[in-house]
């Protein structure tokens, strides 16, 4: 999981600044943090044991009996997890302090299964958490409900909404299958949605239109804001990637049938500078948004049988693209996993070394932090500097996150069915 990038938007309502700190001690930027009342559930590691994960324990903080880490997002002070119990099938959201590891407060609802999106706003500390067609608001600092709100008139949504500056977006459908529309609202209200962008079958020759992975970007020139997203059709299956200028409140380009395969990577549309990277099912595509020309199309290895359902990209420096993806297999082990160092202009790859499980790739300065095995690889040395044997410790490990702090942040699974986030110190001979 990637580090969330706010952009502003060009029509985004001023929102009123936040002090430079609060009298609320709970709050992200409190002014006496120390003195938040909390439920204390850490365990502090006063004598770290650098040879657990092969780095210092800062603290391990147990969640309820069963409840995983689904995802999870972060502000400067906590952590903000949702979490649900396969077995009972119940949830909750759960805020975690970043210090010490004590949960400030949890959530949950009856109306949902479970919140399957989790974003935080900083500007207005506000937590946004979403199943299908409810959107929950929460205060930051209590976890007080600001709204919880089911939006009606459609038939059905998609399974993630979008956090574009002060925006939240959400595809939908209409109740007949035959439109799909993007809405949004703005973060300070989540009840009350407008319709930014409408399609109909006749427009996408196909049936059950949805959109999904959006991103946003403004023009520097015209300082228009430009939606980018992609639309997926069922009968017959296709993808179109497509930019809309909400500005203009006009279509800016479309490409239809990007990919034969029907199938798609629904995260976020990574946009890096003036560029989108997008994942199909088979084929990564890298469009100039301005203009809407398609630079390059690569399944990275023409002998193999990429999927990039799950895959993941960053970008270091100025120009190379590191993408986590897999090759496809029949066969036991039914597949290779890859970190492959692409050129972001032209889409050759440049490197490429295989990993276990990197889904997810999270650039810190010079570090890749990945999932697997293999956890960190150092883009100075050209080498991994962090092996473990986590599968012989864990069953498994949710979320990742890091922060500017240097810390690293694990959801864990334990053999013992117990589960709980923990968070480790980054070496400063890393650096």
């Amino acid at each position: 999981m990637l580090l969330l990038l706010i952009l502003p938007l060009a029509c985004e309502e001023p929102l009123i600044p936040v002090p430079d700190c609060n009298s609320n001690p709970c709050a992200e930027n409190a002014c006496e943090p120390d003195s938040c009342r909390f439920q204390d559930t850490t365990s502090i590691d006063t004598n770290p044991d650098s040879t657990f994960l092969a780095l210092d324990t800062a603290w391990t903080s147990a969640l309820l009996q069963g409840f995983g880490p689904r995802k999870a997002v972060q502000g400067k002070n906590n952590i903000y997890l949702t979490c649900i119990n396969v077995s009972s099938g119940s949830h909750m959201l759960v805020c975690i302090q970043k210090k010490n590891g004590n949960i400030l407060w949890t959530f949950s609802d009856p109306n949902v299964d479970y919140f399957a999106d989790i974003h935080f706003h900083e500007p207005t500390q506000t937590v946004i958490a979403q199943r299908w067609k409810r959107i929950v608001a929460l205060d930051a600092y209590s976890g007080e409900v600001l709204s919880n709100y089911s939006i009606g008139n459609y038939s059905s949504s998609a399974t993630y909404g979008s956090l574009l500056g002060g925006y939240y977006y959400l595809p939908v459908r209409s109740h007949d299958s035959q439109k799909g529309f993007i809405l949004r609202s703005h973060v300070s209200d989540l009840t009350n949605w407008e319709e930014v962008y409408e399609v109909h079958t006749n427009d996408v020759d196909g049936s059950r239109p949805s959109m999904n992975s959006m991103n946003n970007w403004v023009d520097p020139i015209t300082n228009d804001e430009i939606l980018v997203f992609q639309h997926r059709m069922s009968f017959p299956r296709r993808i179109d990637i497509l930019a809309y200028n909400l500005t203009a409140d006009s279509i800016l380009w479309w490409h239809k049938d990007v990919d034969p395969n029907g199938n798609s990577n629904i995260q976020q549309i990574n946009i890096f500078d003036d560029k989108v990277i997008f994942f199909s099912a088979r084929l990564v595509h890298c469009v100039d948004l301005p203009s809407g020309n398609i630079l390059w199309q690569s399944n990275l290895n023409e002998s193999e049988k990429r999927n990039f359902i799950l895959a993941s990209a960053e970008q270091v420096g100025g120009n190379p693209l590191v993408i986590a993806n897999e090759s496809s297999s029949p066969e036991p082990p039914f597949g290779t996993l890859y970190l492959s160092f692409v050129d972001l202009s032209s889409g050759q790859v440049v490197m490429e070394i295989t990993g276990e499980r990197p889904v997810h790739v999270i650039a810190y300065n010079h570090l890749l932090f990945m999932s697997g095995k293999n956890r960190c690889y150092d883009l100075s040395q050209n080498k991994f500097i962090w092996n473990t044997n986590i599968e012989e410790i864990y069953h498994g490990l949710g979320y990742t996150l890091v922060d500017f702090d240097k810390k690293i942040y694990y959801g864990s699974f334990g053999i013992d069915g117990n589960v709980s986030i923990g968070a480790w110190e980054i070496p400063d001979e890393w650096f």
